[in-house]
């Protein structure tokens, strides 16, 4: 209790005189311009396990599309060359839009950009599902690795707000251990899926996934 009751002390503050003449003002502890830092413990747990399940979910997606491959080649007249299109797009997506799309979120903020990123990519997994052609898989996967982009960064950066640089490295390493996991869990669980169901199913059981964040 002493604890939490520290973190919400008033901040120390140090005025500098800059060489341009304005005044810079160096926060000792617990910057107010970052309060998540004063946040109790439950409520930083719970904002870490979002981002961290935000984060599994976009790499779960990314690993489990080539489970699709086999069921959507009987059903339509193209070669699994052609089929993989659907995963370099997405990832291709993955590599390029955070140049574009990271800074958006320090003009309106982490979470504004993570739900409405999150509902793009669980609305388009329908069209995915009831894809007709190669064409519209491929380009609902290039929109959905474009909205998908996003969440590795920001989480990271959410996850480096909840904690001071001093205590960050076992929250760091439970969101990395949470893409590596999803790689691993995402071709094995689909894979499974698209055998016993159809490959329509491997897109259909991601909804729910999807929403659980929301």
């Amino acid at each position: 209790m002493a604890s939490e009751l520290k973190q919400h002390e008033p901040v120390k503050q140090e005025y500098v005189a800059s060489q341009e003449g304005g005044v810079a003002v160096r926060f000792e502890r617990f910057d107010v311009e970052d309060p998540s830092l004063g946040w109790p413990k439950w409520k930083r747990y719970r904002t870490a396990a979002i981002a961290m399940l935000v984060t599994y979910l976009s790499a779960f997606n990314a690993s489990a599309n080539g489970a699709a491959s086999g069921g959507f080649i009987k059903e339509h007249p193209v070669t699994s060359e052609v089929f993989q299109t659907s995963s370099f797009t997405y990832l291709a997506m993955l590599g390029i839009g955070p140049l574009i799309l990271a800074p958006v979120s320090e003009t309106f903020g982490r979470r504004p950009q993570l739900v409405i990123c999150t509902f793009i990519i669980m609305v388009l997994f329908l069209g995915m599902a009831l894809a007709p052609n190669i064409y519209s898989l491929v380009f609902t996967r290039l929109i959905q690795g474009t909205a998908a982009c996003i969440e590795g960064p920001t989480a990271a950066g959410v996850i480096a707000d909840l904690w001071p640089k001093n205590v960050r490295g076992i929250p760091m390493g439970f969101f990395v251990l949470s893409v590596f996991t999803a790689n691993a869990t995402g071709p094995v669980t689909m894979n499974w899926v698209a055998q016993n169901l159809n490959w329509h199913w491997v897109y259909w059981i991601q909804v729910p996934h999807f929403s659980s964040p929301l």
